[in-house]
């Protein structure tokens, strides 16, 4: 009978324990806890206008507006703060002009060291990018989808990236939305941000 009260006593102290611990969680509980998450809703500051051509640019309450005022290519370019890419998944936040593209085939990274695309941070298809006025969030994987380096077209690149050059709508008028840009430790942990970001 001691021996069982005894049994018992260890369980009731181990749960009582496990009580004060911290709880864990593969996801940040708060979206204040996103880092690398560069919130552009209604601050047209968090857009570099010196590496900005071809559009005018909005605030909104949740998203700032890009608006395409030439043809050609316009883009617009986010500051990414020096982060690196490695294991890394990109995640954007838009919404765009219906049955418009985005201008360019790619999204140029800049290096810290400075240099765009092949020659610098790299490159990620814009082709992914659909614009049919609905909100989407599109996720890129940088082991599998960031492609050139300076020495081969193909080949992937981590690096420290300092910006990211997107494309604005490739016609003038086009009108592309932005909530965030944000790079995460996984697909699944990316999601999370944007069920908080939505909420």
């Amino acid at each position: 009978m001691k021996r069982r009260k005894r049994v018992f006593s260890m369980v009731i102290a181990l749960v009582m324990v496990l009580g004060m611990l911290p709880e864990t969680s593969l996801f940040a509980s708060s979206i204040d806890d996103y880092k690398n998450v560069t919130v552009l809703a209604g601050n047209i500051t968090a857009i570099d206008e010196a590496k900005t051509v071809g559009v005018t640019l909005g605030g909104g309450t949740d998203y700032c507006t890009v608006y395409t005022q030439t043809g050609g290519d316009p883009y617009f370019t986010v500051d990414l703060a020096n982060v690196s890419l490695s294991g890394k998944v990109l995640g954007i936040k838009y919404k765009g002009t219906a049955n418009r593209k985005i201008a360019n085939d790619w999204m140029y990274l800049e290096s810290a060291e400075g240099g765009w695309g092949p020659s610098g941070g790299g490159m990620l298809t814009t082709s992914k990018l659909v614009c049919d006025e609905g909100w989407q969030f599109t996720t890129y994987n940088i082991a599998t989808e960031l492609t050139g380096d300076g020495t081969n077209e193909h080949e992937i690149r981590n690096t420290q990236v300092d910006t990211i050059r997107i494309g604005a709508i490739s016609t003038t008028g086009g009108v592309l939305n932005v909530a965030y840009v944000g790079l995460f430790d996984s697909e699944a942990d990316a999601q999370k941000y944007d069920e908080l970001f939505c909420k």
